[in-house]
């Protein structure tokens, strides 16, 4: 199984075998799961539920070992359901790594894997992956022989400018789809751990994983192992739907639990020598001891795992056993009394603000890191981290780096409850951690002293900083006071803004999908604050949006890549416009067009995958052809001629008449069809072209042949007037049909200069009217605030239109322009 691979989306590898050690019993859990598995008519969904603490991660990731064949199932009991193999994804989502709970990494995580498990699902994907421009899929399948496909290799899959749901239905719903109706008929099993923690993605569960698997549809034929604490949002998400569930922190199950707790107490004692040294020096006996923790934890495998090891490390007895800590927040709340005491160092100042930046932190830090954000000398931080130890978890970042994080979620859910119930008694948490000072004080590592985003150095900000800050934010202001929350609001959306910060962060990072994330964060941010005085800040970020796609989504980078010979860049950054699939094949040829010099070798791979799918509607293959002679050294052969050259004014009239200028006479006796008419929509005609450039395109290539400078200023301007034209479906499908007519152009370099103007046209494009909109709704709100120059601006725009309505005929107004004459 493939899902161990760090090459495959998350690498969970470590945090397995972390979750399974000294892994012990559960038998009645894995009896419950074959049961399932083996029927082959029962619920899609196996819902496995606890209360924090209560084992149900360290089980998903057994049951990841057992499908992986590291462990095997049926050592103690025939398990025929529960082989190696028997997943073929798998997912863990932890609130405390951003990544691990984002749909868009759930959806390429699985996708990755599933494309790894089954050869079919390969071929769907990279299918799929060839009608999209927002999907990457490096995916090299071998032959086919007896219907077993050879050779799956994933090397990387990308998706840009997705919302989740749209990336799951992409590249996880569609391949499963496609690959039944095919015939595909084995079983598919998934198994995703923590829903819970997947919440903490997006204050809307619309915009969580959650979300994504209770609206999974049944024609996918997949059946899902999920596990997640015993929460109700979770469970209303799967409301009207069938699923099984194993509540293993339920009072009937509590024999069993504590019979397991009794096995993997038993197997510490013969691994560890520090308890049975423990046990020794406090002259205990193992089973009274066993009996009372067994008593204290209260069923929770979490309990005794932690205290255990707090004992080994030295940080914990075995003196008091009346006094042992009874459930799992008393235990926390004991061992961090125990640490500052033994740790001799205050909380408040010292231990707090360590614990607090892993809290709020959205992934891994470093020491460097944690010393930075709590300004705490370095040999301070070190006897935190020792002292700690057993509150946090160490992982090794690919340069053999430690990572900390909070060792599991119930820490955190501790750190921010001001009371606690312990023994049944309310008690305030005298560790208790507020989240809105945790994020504030690593923003005022990057913002010292309050002061504004003009006022900091935005070019120093590590590579965190410039990834986070606009989530970190958008937290406070989430969790913030009223009064408060409009402030950071303001804040976030002064962030994203900034010009500089873009600038920055596209500079380091590299990630043009991560700060559109955060523009859209901030504009969602805004629409949630209840302040009057965020409806600007709205209509800003709206506005932002669109200078974001005009700064940033200029298809221009694509062109400069491609010439460099750096397909690999050039097809990322194609990846974040929204193309249809046509047009996409058409950029992804013209990248290999333009590439083939530097890069030949990397041009004809992509032409390759390109071809393996290409759609059989013209221009394709036409470009197809052009592309091959190119890369082959050879002459264009079979292009369809073009018609007689026809004079300049010609050419100028159909040029005004794109412009919305017309002189029928002129064009009609020239041989030249009036602009579309609506009829057609009703009776359609073979010798009046749908498209105005189907008869427009074959002249203007003409004279583009005959007067190279003054017909290639004409295509252009053709072209440019396509690009300002709104209505996206009919702009892509005229460039469409012109770029028919370019391919016939004799010079194989004159085509390769043309072709990205017109992708360039069918990528962007305009939409004036919302752009003017949003403007004038902005104008408007400030001149019934009572802004006078806003008030003056706008009867400025609005004099001319009533001047231009003024001079019209009056006749004019009362009748259809499109209506056809009699």
């Amino acid at each position: 199984m493939p899902f161990l691979n760090p090459k495959l989306g998350i690498d969970f590898s470590n945090y397995i075998a972390d979750r399974t050690l000294n892994f012990t019993g559960r038998g009645w859990v894995f009896e419950a799961i074959q049961n399932w598995l083996a029927d082959s008519n029962g619920d899609r969904f196996f819902l496995l539920t606890s209360e924090p603490g209560g084992g149900k991660t360290a089980i998903a990731a057994r049951l990841a070992q057992f499908a992986q064949g590291t462990e095997n199932c049926s050592k103690t009991k025939d398990y025929s359901e529960i082989y190696a193999g028997f997943l073929h994804a798998v997912f863990f989502c932890s609130a405390r790594e951003s990544t691990w709970t984002s749909p868009l990494e759930f959806s390429r995580t699985l996708a990755m894997q599933l494309a790894q498990s089954i050869p079919e699902f390969a071929l769907a994907l990279k299918d799929i992956e060839e009608k999209t421009v927002n999907i990457n899929a490096s995916i090299t399948v071998g032959s086919a022989e007896n219907s077993t496909i050879q050779a799956v290799v994933v090397q990387n899959l990308s998706i840009q400018g997705l919302s989740g749901q749209d990336a799951f239905d992409q590249v996880v719903v569609n391949p499963l789809r496609q690959i039944r109706g095919e015939g595909f008929s084995q079983p598919v099993t998934i198994l995703v751990d923590s829903l819970d923690e997947a919440l903490t993605h997006d204050k809307d569960i619309q915009n969580t994983i959650v979300n994504l698997l209770s609206k999974l549809s049944e024609d996918t034929e997949v059946r899902l192992i999920l596990t997640s604490r015993n929460e109700g949002k979770v469970k209303d998400k799967f409301i009207n739907i069938a699923y099984e569930e194993l509540f293993i922190s339920s009072p009937e199950n509590l024999k069993r639990n504590e019979q397991d707790i009794q096995e993997y107490i038993d197997k510490q004692f013969r691994r560890e020598e520090k308890l049975l040294n423990s046990l020794q020096i406090e002259s205990l006996d193992q089973k009274t001891l066993t009996t009372k923790l067994i008593k204290q934890s209260e069923g929770n495998f979490l309990y005794v795992r932690f205290l255990l090891e707090a004992v080994a490390l030295g940080q914990q007895s075995f003196a008091n056993l009346d006094g042992l800590p009874q459930g799992l927040n008393e235990l926390y709340y004991s061992s961090l009394g125990r640490v500052v005491e033994q740790g001799k160092k205050d909380w408040s100042k010292v231990y707090a603000p360590v614990m607090g930046v892993l809290l709020a932190a959205q992934e891994s830090l470093t020491e460097n890191q944690i010393r930075a954000f709590t300004q705490l000398e370095d040999s301070v931080v070190w006897d935190c981290l020792t002292d700690l130890q057993q509150f946090l978890d160490e992982v090794e970042s690919e340069d053999e780096e430690t990572l900390y994080k909070l060792y599991h979620q119930s820490v955190t859910d501790f750190l921010v409850k001001r009371q606690l119930v312990i023994r049944k008694k309310k008690l305030n948490n005298r560790y208790f951690l507020s989240g809105q000072e945790q994020h504030q004080r690593l923003l005022e590592y990057y913002r010292p002293e309050n002061r504004t985003w003009n006022e900091v150095q935005l070019e120093k900000i590590d590579p965190y900083g410039l990834r986070y800050l606009a989530t970190h934010l958008a937290e406070i202001a989430k969790i913030s006071s009223l009064s408060l929350q409009h402030q950071h609001t303001k804040s976030l959306v002064e962030l994203v803004t900034n010009l500089k910060f873009q600038h920055v962060h596209q500079a380091k990072l590299q990630d043009l999908a991560a700060l559109q994330h955060d523009v859209e964060l901030a504009l969602r941010t805004a629409s949630i604050d209840p302040d009057p005085l965020a409806v600007p800040l709205v209509i800003e970020m709206a506005l932002a949006s669109i200078a974001f796609q005009k700064t940033w989504l200029s298809p221009e980078p694509i062109f400069e890549l491609a010439r460099q010979g750096n397909i690999e860049a050039a097809e990322q950054r194609l990846n974040l416009f929204a193309m249809e699939p046509e047009w996409y094949q058409v950029a992804a040829l013209m990248i290999a067009w333009l590439a083939a010099q530097q890069n030949p070798d990397k041009a004809k791979q992509l032409r390759d995958r390109v071809a393996s799918n290409l759609s059989k509607e013209e221009p394709l293959p036409t470009l197809l052809k052009r592309l091959n002679a190119y890369l082959e050294d050879k002459t264009v052969l079979d292009l369809l001629p073009l018609p007689d050259v026809t004079a300049s004014n010609i050419i100028e009239a159909i040029l005004m008449r794109m412009g919305g200028v017309e002189d029928d006479e002129l064009l009609i006796g020239a041989g030249i069809n009036p602009l579309f008419s609506p009829s057609l929509l009703i009776e359609p005609n073979d010798e009046v072209p749908f498209y105005v450039s189907e008869q427009d395109g074959p002249l203007l290539v003409a004279y583009a042949v005959a007067f190279p400078p003054e017909g290639n200023q004409y295509l252009q301007q053709y072209i440019e007037i396509h690009s300002a034209y709104a209505y996206r479906e009919y702009r892509n499908r005229s460039l469409m049909v012109l770029l028919n007519a370019i391919l016939n152009h004799p010079e194989q370099e004159w085509v390769l200069q043309i072709l990205p103007k017109i992708v360039a046209a069918a990528a962007t494009g305009a939409n004036y009217e919302f752009r003017d909109g949003l403007s004038l709704t902005l104008l408007g709100l400030q001149a019934v605030s009572g802004n006078l120059a806003a008030t003056k601006q706008l009867k400025t725009y609005i004099q001319p239109i009533q001047q231009a309505i003024a001079q019209f005929h009056e006749g004019s107004l009362n009748c259809d322009p499109y209506e056809e004459e009699e």
